[in-house]
């Protein structure tokens, strides 16, 4: 959430620690894809930490077991890709560690 605060004509923008956090982790996404030729162009893979995050923000959201068994998947077919201490940081501050638990 960000509040946008007017003080004498000039508006301010104040984000909060969540939203920064969020800001860095789709920076750090985009910057650590993978990229590959896919026919005449080139296509960007989201790193499997990024897209456990979010798969595990749509699970808390709407509860689609679907999400958990994807995780599931993408750990047993990319075990050897994926920084846990990193994904583990970025579980614990989104709060998404009981999630999380569910996938191990």
């Amino acid at each position: 959430m960000s509040v946008k605060v007017l003080i004498e004509g000039i508006a301010i923008l104040f984000i909060t620690k969540p939203v920064l956090k969020r800001i860095f982790t789709l920076r750090w996404a985009i910057t650590n894809a993978k990229y590959f030729d896919f026919n005449d162009s080139k296509i960007a893979i989201a790193p499997p930490e990024y897209v456990i995050i979010k798969k595990l923000e749509f699970f808390r959201e709407g509860n689609a077991q679907k999400h958990i068994n994807d995780i599931k998947a993408i750990i047993f077919n990319s075990k050897e890709l994926i920084n846990f201490s990193l994904l583990e940081d970025y579980l614990s501050d989104f709060g998404l560690l009981k999630e999380w638990a569910l996938c191990k």
